[in-house]
């Protein structure tokens, strides 16, 4: 019998003249200036919205619902009464005294709240597309979210938001869980010929500290059970409910990782390679390779990260997207 698996995608365009707005009125809240947190690097929408929307369409046919998450706005071209689609407000899950938020992590830690979302659902940000056919098994398998249990040594960084949230996370997992017990209790899902050779290199499961050193990451769409959600929220509400003001990226930031390594260390994940049929490249300094992925599908799924600039890139990008994905599809008007 088939799974039941939803998809969610948040979505900004900063383009809209309320965010410009409601942006401008609270960036004095901001701790961090740098263009990685509050520039157009984050917040940039490039027209790319509807090959994602095709992509599902054409190669995950399966998706039960498509929860669409927005701060209100959506692009005119959308069409709200489809049957599969699901617009959502922040609003319609996140408390009002934390609302307008223009940071995506506390709207990641609080989207489980979603009316209807199903117990199987796969995160996306809007600038992952699927570009070939993929199984249902791509993302659950014996109901179970599959990733790669990887560990590596995590950094905290004054200097970005990134790297201190995720050493943020990996120290509430260290908070719950012993690493050496955890590691026995799993051992075949820890150690995995499926992720390479690679976890070998540096064996941090043979060092006798009790703590996770930290996570290999990789940048796609997010496979989670609601029920961890509900779980890490029952665990960690103080802590969660205050990464809920972070209106703007900081240092203190929690985000969905916490989610995905609580999977880790629990055991409720299936082992998978962390980069099979996952592609990411950055706009700009790898269009070229960026074209030759989607020209042929060499991944199932593509991440094109932003960058500052890179308007000629994109349009190149768009011309290829057509070649597969160039009819439009029932979520658009």
């Amino acid at each position: 019998m088939d799974d039941v698996i939803d998809f969610v995608v948040l979505w900004v365009d900063d383009s809209d003249e309320q965010w410009k707005r409601e942006f401008a009125a609270y960036r004095h809240e901001a701790t961090m200036t740098d263009n990685e947190s509050i520039g157009s690097i984050r917040y940039g929408e490039h027209g790319m919205l509807p090959y994602w929307f095709r992509g599902i369409e054409k190669f995950t046919p399966w998706v039960r619902q498509v929860h669409f998450v927005t701060n209100g706005q959506y692009p005119k071209w959308l069409n709200l009464n489809h049957p599969k689609l699901h617009f959502v407000k922040h609003a319609d899950f996140i408390e009002r005294k934390y609302l307008p938020l223009f940071n995506a992590n506390p709207i990641e830690n609080n989207i489980y709240k979603i009316g209807g979302l199903s117990e199987k659902f796969v995160y996306f940000n809007d600038d992952m597309y699927i570009i070939a056919p993929t199984p249902q098994s791509f993302f659950f398998k014996n109901g179970l979210p599959c990733d790669a249990a990887i560990m590596t040594k995590i950094k905290r960084d004054s200097d970005s938001s990134y790297l201190s949230c995720i050493a943020n996370d990996v120290e509430l997992i260290n908070r719950k869980f012993n690493k050496n017990m955890t590691l026995l209790k799993n051992p075949v899902k820890w150690l995995s010929f499926k992720y390479g050779l690679r976890q070998f290199i540096h064996p941090w499961w043979l060092l006798p500290s009790s703590k996770f050193p930290g996570f290999k990451n990789h940048h796609s769409a997010q496979p989670f059970l609601k029920s961890t959600f509900e779980k890490v929220w029952e665990v960690y509400r103080d802590e969660l409910n205050e990464a809920n003001k972070q209106r703007f990226r900081s240092l203190e930031d929690l985000d969905q990782s916490l989610f995905k390594y609580w999977q880790f260390a629990s055991g409720n994940f299936s082992p998978a390679p962390l980069r099979k049929d996952r592609a990411y490249f950055d706009i700009k300094s790898e269009t070229p390779e960026i074209l030759k992925c989607v020209l042929e599908r060499k991944s199932k799924l593509i991440c094109i990260n932003d960058a500052d600039g890179a308007e000629e890139d994109y349009s190149r990008v768009k011309e290829v997207f057509d070649t597969i994905l160039g009819e439009k599809s029932s979520y658009e008007i």
